[in-house]
């Protein structure tokens, strides 16, 4: 039965009624609690103990409030009603709402205060989040499949991929099927921002990184075909870093800005807008890009004429920072589905 303080919720906007899907619980419970075990790894950084713990919590926090049949319009209302979807004292949301707090800090401040007893405190209180929420059954253990099951409904992400540290930003806007694997995500992200495959990548989601198997990698990787987009980012709001060409480091945030449920088939991948080109490859990363385009626009500069030829055996022409071809991504889109990944 739907309590009172549940429904005043939807009444005045904050929860929306959605009949709870069985896949979508267990992927949550699955995620949260693989991500709790991880925040317990002394051999992390702080910092990735921190993400991990705190994205575990919202997981499992959500899974029990989808199990009662909502969905919230923003992620902190999970932890407001634990009290109410699982029956947890004040205080255990109230060390969440921290976590929270710090969490939007280093996202929209670029300030990260993190003491070990915060991360502490906050992996102790998200211990009890798998439990059965009061009056309810617990959510089955979730499956290890990339595929998806027949008894979940399609979703459609729409993301904002943004290149970080470009000023004004590099951005493209993309609808893909919440069933992509990582593997094939990687593939889009090339194909709609303008990159070639040349090099590396990584997926950086709460600490974990995701990459193709290699015995040359030096840290845990794991592998990234066998795991969906929807694995990794199960609502809206959720972020996570795509890094390609790990010697020039670009660093892309992927932001799902919405998940569509879908009647029919899942759509995309699709670019739905974006602004100014992708930087030429091997150009150094954001700083040598910025130092690059100086050259460029200084017709004095004694390498002008040398970068301008560089630039352009590059990009296969005269190079425009500010320029952005819709039409041109769709087409790249469209032939990845049949290309091959380089290494």
């Amino acid at each position: 039965m739907p309590s009172a303080e549940l429904e005043n919720l939807v009444r005045v906007g904050q929860l929306k009624r959605e009949p709870p899907v069985a896949s979508e619980i267990k992927g949550l419970v699955r995620s949260g609690e693989a991500r709790l075990a991880d925040a317990d790894n002394p051999a992390l950084s702080l910092e990735s103990r921190f993400d991990l713990a705190y994205n575990a919590a919202h997981a499992l926090a959500l899974a029990a409030l989808r199990l009662r049949g909502y969905r919230p319009e923003n992620r902190f209302l999970v932890f407001q009603l634990l009290p109410h979807t699982l029956g947890l004292p004040a205080g255990v949301w109230r060390v969440l709402s921290k976590g929270h707090e710090t969490r939007n800090a280093a996202e929209y401040e670029g300030s990260l205060d993190l003491d070990e007893g915060l991360v502490s405190e906050l992996v102790e209180a998200a211990r009890p989040l798998p439990m059965a929420p009061s009056g309810g059954e617990s959510p089955p253990m979730p499956r290890t499949s990339a595929a998806r099951r027949k008894d979940e409904p399609p979703r459609t992400y729409q993301v904002k991929v943004t290149l970080m540290g470009t000023d004004p930003p590099i951005w493209r806007r993309l609808l893909v099927p919440g069933d992509t694997t990582l593997a094939r995500f990687d593939r889009i992200i090339q194909a709609a921002m303008g990159w070639t495959n040349s090099h590396l990548h990584t997926f950086t989601v709460g600490g974990v990184l995701y990459a193709e198997p290699s015995p040359e990698w030096e840290v845990e990787v794991r592998d990234e075909r066998r795991v969906r987009l929807a694995d990794v980012a199960r609502e809206e709001g959720e972020a996570f870093v795509y890094e390609y060409d790990l010697g020039d480091s670009w660093r892309h945030q992927v932001l799902v800005e919405e998940v569509i449920v879908e009647a029919g088939e899942a759509r995309g991948p699709r670019c739905l807008g974006g602004e100014r080109a992708c930087p030429p490859e091997d150009s150094g990363g954001v700083g040598g890009y910025y130092d690059m385009l100086l050259t460029l626009r200084d017709a004095d500069d004694d390498e002008h004429e040398s970068t301008r030829v560089w630039v352009e055996s590059m990009t296969g022409g005269p190079f425009d920072p500010d320029s952005f071809d819709l039409a041109a991504a769709n087409k790249a889109l469209e032939a990845s589905r049949f290309r091959r990944r380089r290494g």
